[in-house]
């Protein structure tokens, strides 16, 4: 796989050269940082396997799965991304609070099998429900900002959430007239995010119906073809009349059609060279073959 890394790092490299020769855009971004890093750890590996073209693809893409890309900085300068910790120390003008859901904010407290809460307490270490209270204190900070938007998600994946426990305090404290407020100034919002997906409709593409000449058509079929004929006439289309056939993978190994062609063509030179199986030459002549 080593030669495969380091093929793919060459044919990007020439892809992506500038008129200079300079590479910049291609390896010093964040996606090109990770990409080298990802390819040099395949070059440096020990105990390499072989692979042809279409095995090397999936390998790349099941190696490249476990790799996040995270950006270095953001490009606008006034927008910033902030863990609790950096945000209990900055000032903002809007503040969004993501992710407001149990399990997210806050996260689930997880006992340890090997060392329980009496034996924590004991050797001097923290509970978990400590890292609950700092959340809810930077929850609370949080709150003083001027201008605030409490943000979650109603679904992970195609299960409903719950929304956070001091999330639904507060709605609970404020009454239903302070979360319909609320729910009403954010919506603004929510119908701008809903523009970024509408655009104008378009027609689907029709479906190909090839209508070729009378003399371009096939004078007969297999007994295979005529069932296809009716499920799928395309494909008859492509192969009889556009006589367009699959393209063998690329540097794949040989198979059962190239093997036996192979013993086909051996043994017909062994026949055509009139060698008499049995006699001592004929061995070595096959050998030979």
């Amino acid at each position: 796989m080593s030669e495969w890394a380091e093929r793919t790092g060459r044919s990007l490299e020439a892809v992506a050269a500038d008129p200079q020769g300079n590479l910049a855009d291609l390896w010093s971004s964040e996606a090109g940082d990770a990409l080298a890093a990802l390819l040099s750890e395949v070059i440096d590996t020990e105990g390499q396997m072989e692979a042809d073209g279409l095995q090397w693809i999936d390998i790349m893409a099941a190696l490249a799965a476990g790799h996040a890309v995270k950006p270095r900085a953001l490009s606008h300068p006034r927008l910033f991304v902030f863990g609790t910790l950096e945000a209990r120390l900055q000032s903002v003008d809007t503040l969004i609070l993501g992710g407001l859901n149990e399990g997210s904010w806050p996260g689930q407290t997880a006992n340890n099998p090997f060392i329980p809460r009496m034996m924590k307490t004991e050797i001097g270490l923290e509970p978990p429900e400590r890292r609950i209270g700092q959340l809810a204190h930077d929850f609370e900070m949080a709150n003083g900002t001027r201008h605030l938007i409490y943000s979650r998600a109603l679904r992970q994946g195609s299960t409903p959430t719950v929304g956070s426990r001091w999330l639904q305090r507060l709605l609970a404290l404020g009454g239903e007239a302070f979360e319909a407020e609320l729910k009403g100034r954010g919506n603004r919002y929510l119908q701008w995010a809903g523009l970024i997906d509408q655009g104008e409709a378009q027609a689907p593409a029709q479906r190909p119906s090839p209508k070729p000449p009378l003399e371009l058509q096939p004078k007969s079929y297999s007994f295979s073809e005529v069932g296809r004929l009716r499920r799928d006439p395309y494909t008859i289309y492509a192969r009889r009349v556009l006589r367009l056939d699959p393209v063998d993978p690329f540097n794949r190994d040989p198979g059962a059609a190239e093997r036996g062609t192979l013993y086909h063509k051996i043994i017909d030179r062994f026949i055509r060279e009139a060698h008499i199986a049995g006699t001592p030459d004929a061995a070595a002549a096959m050998e030979r073959i």
